[in-house]
C-alpha cells in the first residue's frame, strides 16, 4: 500500500549516496517521481477491483487549455 495512487505515478527513480545542493546537499537516498500527464485529446476512465480494495481514476481534457487527472482508493481494511 502507498499514499499515492500508482495509476497516477510515470516514472520512480531511487538514488542513494550524497547528493547535490539541489536536493538539499544530504547524504540520504532520495526518491523522486514523476506523476503522469493527462491526456489531452481524449477522456480515460480506469476502475478495479482486487484484495487490497477498491480504485479508480480518470482524466481527460475539459477544455482545449485544462486538462485534470483524478484517482481514489478504498481499503478493504477501512470498512472493518
Amino acid at each position: 500500500m502507498s499514499i499515492i495512487e500508482p495509476k497516477l505515478i510515470d516514472n520512480a527513480t531511487i538514488s542513494t549516496g550524497g547528493f547535490t545542493a539541489v536536493y538539499g546537499d544530504k547524504t540520504s537516498s532520495i526518491t523522486q517521481l514523476k506523476l503522469k500527464s493527462p491526456s489531452t485529446d481524449k477522456f480515460n476512465a480506469d476502475v478495479s477491483l482486487d484484495f487490497a480494495g477498491l480504485s479508480a481514476s480518470a482524466g481527460g481534457a475539459i477544455t482545449d487549455d485544462i486538462s485534470i487527472m483524478v484517482a481514489g482508493r478504498r481499503g478493504i481494511l477501512n470498512g472493518l
